[in-house]
């Protein structure tokens, strides 16, 4: 039985939730085992962060095996939950970053009032939901940016503004070269004004 595991911080870890869950081979072997040491041995077979091969042994009694796979249930949950928060997150942030795109497109056909369908006609409520919602949730992330009050807060403000908000639209390298900063670092703001603004429109 051999498996590939990383140590970390000067500590051999064996990867013991993996073989606790593995194949059927291993579960019999597991019970092979219990039967005849009330215990369970384990002979892993891996390399250390260095390349080096090495082979450890460890025994398991059948309590240990037992809280060992209780562990990696819990931290099995954490993880899911903390991928699916993550998923989540990323969602929202593609929303809202499509809304803001669109800001500009949505409040030009709000302000044309000839010769609109009859389609267009029907949406103009929700639109002009659509949009109070985004310019609430502008006011809002403008306040947090003054609160926290430095330099990169006001400019991430600006930066929204500038992008999306405002009525002459700037592209981002216009506002890297006005800001005086990198492309890279308004994609950080981006991603951060993605967040906050979503996180305001879900509650306004």
């Amino acid at each position: 039985m051999a498996m590939r595991y990383r140590q970390g911080k000067g500590i051999f870890a064996p990867p013991c939730l993996f073989f606790c869950l593995s194949s059927q081979f291993h579960t019999e072997s597991i019970k092979n085992a219990s039967d005849k040491r009330n215990g369970f041995t384990a002979q892993w077979k891996g390399h250390t962060t260095m390349g080096k091969e090495t082979e450890r042994i460890y025994t398991f009694t059948d309590k240990e095996l037992e809280r060992l796979v209780q562990i990696s249930a819990r931290e099995s949950i954490k993880a899911y939950i903390s991928e699916t928060e993550k998923i989540e997150s990323n969602r929202h942030k593609r929303e809202m970053s499509d809304l803001l795109q669109r800001y500009r497109e949505i409040k030009a056909t709000l302000r044309n009032t000839e010769g609109i369908s009859s389609e267009s006609e029907k949406k103009r409520p929700e639109n002009e939901r659509l949009i109070a919602r985004i310019e609430k949730a502008s006011d809002l992330f403008r306040i947090e940016c003054e609160r926290i009050g430095t330099p990169e807060s006001a400019r991430r403000f600006k930066v929204m503004q500038g992008l999306f908000l405002s009525d002459r639209a700037y592209s981002t390298p216009e506002i890297a070269e006005k800001y005086m900063v990198t492309t890279k670092c308004i994609y950080k703001d981006l991603s951060l004004i993605y967040e906050r603004m979503a996180f305001y429109f879900a509650r306004v």
